[in-house]
């Protein structure tokens, strides 16, 4: 959860607490010492990066400036009509280190290349398909495959597959903010939806909606099934080479900045955003923080951990709760990259300074929200007050919802003041006294309605990261031994939900109510 460090209004609506009193953060010598020791990791990070980047462009320009890459025999030249063309390789060890799947892991490897399988009055089909759906977007980049002539011809899927290749090596040295391979082009995906637009990505069936019907037909997506694991390759090596050279360049330019100006130190990811998790739960040891508080038998922590789930709350769950924040945050903002609406307090960035929205705008709510919003709000907090019960062992009766609760919208305006500034690292029980149990529900995807933007649990020597995913619960204890920040938002808006629990009945406040 980010520090919010602004003083939102006294006024309470629902409840008995009075209005939230969000903090500036204390900054304890724990955080200054990991402070140090990531900077140290970031320095040689940053050096190995930029050595490895110079090493690869050199590498790449030699090898395709120099010679003809090796190349002394054409398999298949463009002006042929091959019927079935098979060379049989010797098989790499590479299936070896996964699960084996008898009758369909490779046995026999090779490489073969036909004209007779797919038309070209189907190949022209399918790229009439592709130039509807890319007319609908497309990215800045330069590179657009609506048109092969414009690109690589017909043989544009070499070029993804080396840079998918390159973008595998460096995931697996730990580069997890290499951009992904679609931005250096534009692309379709009919399966997810995903549509390169402008800079980011959109998702075509649902930033068009009906409109869709309009632009494609059964007639394409039959086709499309049918001969979706068939392409007619061929290929022009002149342009290949100046299209890899020239997007190695682009992307040791992205590598050194991301670097040099972004988030580094996320070595393992605990949740994938494409992945469905069932309970994973994390124990880890439980910090003295907890000693300084009034402890609460059966409530205050024994047993800490952090847990991410996905079953607990709907996708249409989420996306109804995200409509509330959109509806609430549409009546003000702040001028920086994040804003929030507490409904409890009813506490609303607004400029550089909050607002009262019960008191500011009055009856108006009444037009703005409805007792379904706020039954959906309260139902929703009860389903994660359970699921934090069950995961450490505790009576939800001895726990209380506990204040700031808000939701956040975050996106990549720059910070206007130091209250816009949500990245830094933080510890929950330290910044809010009150908590105990801290959990987050995301209401948008990351890397399609965001980028940038993810959880990060700060470990000495291993950070570990959480990527949101609409519906995804992420909850921990909140004492120093899940110190954490979040990234900063790069592209598109991050929206979540910060529902957080006290054992201390002094610091509990009620359920927001519609009045």
């Amino acid at each position: 959860m980010a520090p919010l460090r602004r003083a939102g209004p006294k006024a309470a609506r629902g409840g008995s607490s009075p209005g939230a009193e969000l903090a500036r953060p204390r900054r304890p010598d724990s955080i200054k010492k990991n402070q140090v020791h990531h900077e140290s990791q970031r320095k040689w990070l940053k050096i190995s990066v930029v050595g490895s980047s110079g090493l690869l462009v050199s590498l790449l320009l030699w090898s395709f400036l120099n010679g003809d890459d090796g190349v002394t025999e054409v398999l298949a030249h463009h002006n042929e009509i091959l019927h079935n063309r098979f060379i049989e390789v010797t098989c790499s060890e590479d299936y070896d280190s996964h699960k084996r799947f008898e009758g369909c892991t490779p046995r026999k490897c090779g490489r073969g290349i036909t004209d007779i399988v797919i038309t070209r009055e189907e190949a022209e089909q399918l790229r009439r398909i592709a130039e509807k759906g890319l007319s609908l977007g497309g990215s800045e980049g330069g590179s657009c495959l609506t048109s092969c002539e414009n690109f690589l011809g017909v043989c544009w899927q070499r070029y993804i597959l080396h840079l998918i290749l390159q973008m595998q090596k460096w995931r697996q040295m730990g580069l997890s903010d290499v951009p992904s391979v679609t931005e250096l082009a534009s692309i379709l995906d009919l399966h997810s939806g995903a549509l390169s637009f402008g800079k980011h990505f959109v998702n075509l069936y649902r930033y068009f909606g009906a409109k869709i019907q309009d632009i494609f037909s059964e007639e394409d997506f039959q086709l499309y099934r049918i001969k979706k694991n068939q392409v007619h390759h061929e290929s022009q090596r002149k342009w290949l080479k100046i299209s890899v050279v020239g997007s190695s360049g682009l992307l040791v330019s992205l590598l050194l900045w991301s670097f040099l100006n972004g988030d580094d130190g996320v070595t393992e990811v605990l949740a994938h955003h494409n992945e469905i998790l069932h309970n994973r739960f994390i124990e880890v040891t439980c910090s003295e923080d907890y000693d300084s508080h009034k402890r609460f038998e059966g409530c205050t922590p024994r047993k800490c951990g952090r847990g991410i789930t996905d079953i607990v709350i709907t996708r249409e769950e989420a996306e109804q709760l995200r409509r509330i924040a959109e509806k609430g945050l549409s009546l003000g903002g702040s001028e920086g990259g994040a804003s929030i609406l507490d409904l409890h307090s009813g506490a609303l960035s607004f400029g550089k300074h909050f607002v009262n929205l019960y008191r500011y705008f009055g009856a108006k709510i009444q037009d703005i929200f409805s007792e379904e919003d706020f039954q959906l709000y309260r139902d929703v907090r009860q389903k994660i007050q359970h699921t934090i019960g069950q995961a450490f062992d505790i009576n939800i009766s001895s726990m209380y919802l506990t204040k700031p609760t808000f939701f956040s919208r975050i996106n990549s305006t720059e910070a206007k003041t130091t209250h816009d500034e949500y990245w830094h690292p933080h510890i929950d029980k330290i910044t809010y006294g009150s908590f105990d149990y801290t959990s987050l529900l995301y209401l948008s995807d990351y890397m399609e309605d965001f980028g940038g933007g993810r959880f990060v649990f700060m470990e000495e020597g291993l950070n570990k990261t959480v990527e949101p995913r609409a519906g995804r619960v992420s909850f921990f204890t909140s004492g120093s031994e899940n110190l954490h920040r979040v990234e900063k938002v790069h592209w598109g808006t991050r929206y979540a939900i910060t529902i957080s629990f006290t054992c201390n009945p002094d610091h509990g406040i009620g359920d927001p109510v519609f009045l």
